[in-house]
C-alpha cells in the first residue's frame, strides 16, 4: 500500500494505524503534529485512525531554539 510521508511516496506493508506508524515507522524521538489528508489527527485518536491507500501523511516535530 502506498502512502505520502511529508510529500514523498512511502509503502507500508500492512495496514496500520496512525499510532503504529509513528511508531514502527518513524524513526525518530519526540512529539509530532500529525495530519493525515490535511487534518490533524490528536494523540488520544491516533490508534483509531487506518491509514488507507493514497492517504497523506505530515509528520511535523517541533524543536525549540533561540
Amino acid at each position: 500500500m502506498t502512502i505520502l510521508v511529508n510529500d514523498e511516496p512511502f509503502e507500508l506493508e500492512r495496514e496500520m494505524t496512525v499510532a503504529e506508524f509513528i511508531s514502527e515507522e518513524l524513526e525518530t524521538e519526540g512529539e509530532f503534529v500529525i495530519l493525515v489528508n490535511d487534518t490533524v489527527i490528536p494523540a488520544e485518536k491516533r490508534a483509531s485512525v487506518v491509514l488507507k491507500e493514497g492517504d497523506s501523511v505530515e509528520a511535523v516535530r517541533f524543536v525549540s531554539g533561540g
